[in-house]
């Protein structure tokens, strides 16, 4: 698990380019890697474990840990080639498979999270991306999920399992809505209960958000992090299209 990878699926909120500024700020030592709102796992791929670490993910996407899992255990004798293609009609019949599991599966999750409006990973076909970009690295993909458990729970449950001192969170939950920033919350995620239960928690973790009064305010008296990610060009207004500002939090 020592490869820097990017993103096999791409998510709304990407960390992508901030991976490695997050990286830097880590725990030089650790057991576990756990990261509860795993989406496109673009910190996880990217950063280089050491001989004897593990890494935990989870999403409650259904459909996302379905495809994690294909990159996980591929299927052997596949001609991936065979998806090398920007065609619009080709991809949007990629995306309407009825399957997510097997290579259908997983060319449907990288398809729809790619080329959907923000990589929301849902809705109509936007882009034309080749799903071969990703799936011609699938032995890398393989090899770096050997020794990693994924799941697909509340994120409360997965650090009841896995809250123990030796091990590392990092927590890319939700944002709030900001028509400013151009992010928006999902329904059902309670930002206070949230900030609760990581006060209580015994390992070191690491949160990405927003940054807002309120943020600040949820987390006040841990170490945060301010900093500004650039609007990327051609993103219009679309997510990422605006310069956006955000905190990095962590209680060590």
């Amino acid at each position: 698990m020592d490869k820097d990878l990017i993103f096999a699926f791409g998510r709304t909120g990407s960390k992508a380019r901030l991976r490695h500024k997050i990286h830097a700020l880590m725990p030089k030592e650790f057991n576990t890697y756990v990261e509860p709102f795993v989406g496109g796992g673009s910190v996880f791929l990217g950063y280089k474990f050491k001989p004897g670490q593990k890494a935990v993910i989870n999403d409650k996407d259904a459909g996302l840990i379905s495809g994690w899992r294909v990159l996980k255990n591929p299927p052997s004798g596949v001609n991936w080639k065979q998806y090398d293609t920007n065609n619009l009609a080709k991809l949007q019949s990629f995306a309407n498979s009825k399957s997510n599991s097997g290579a259908a599966g997983l060319v449907k999750q990288i398809v729809l999270s790619r080329n959907t409006f923000s990589g929301s990973g849902k809705g109509k076909l936007y882009g034309t991306t080749s799903p071969y970009d990703k799936l011609k690295n699938i032995d890398d993909y393989k090899a770096k999920l050997k020794d990693t458990k994924i799941l697909s729970q509340d994120y409360g449950s997965v650090i009841s399992s896995y809250d123990r001192p030796n091990n590392f969170f990092y927590f890319d939950p939700p944002y709030e809505k900001s028509d400013e920033q151009g992010v928006y919350k999902l329904k059902g995620f309670d930002e206070d209960k949230f900030a609760q239960r990581l006060r209580k928690m015994k390992a070191k973790w690491m949160v990405s958000l927003n940054d807002s009064a309120h943020v600040r305010q949820l987390f006040k008296g841990f170490k945060i992090r301010a900093l500004t990610l650039p609007a990327q060009a051609g993103r219009g207004g679309t997510i990422g299209g605006k310069p956006r500002k955000e905190v990095i939090i962590t209680n060590y």
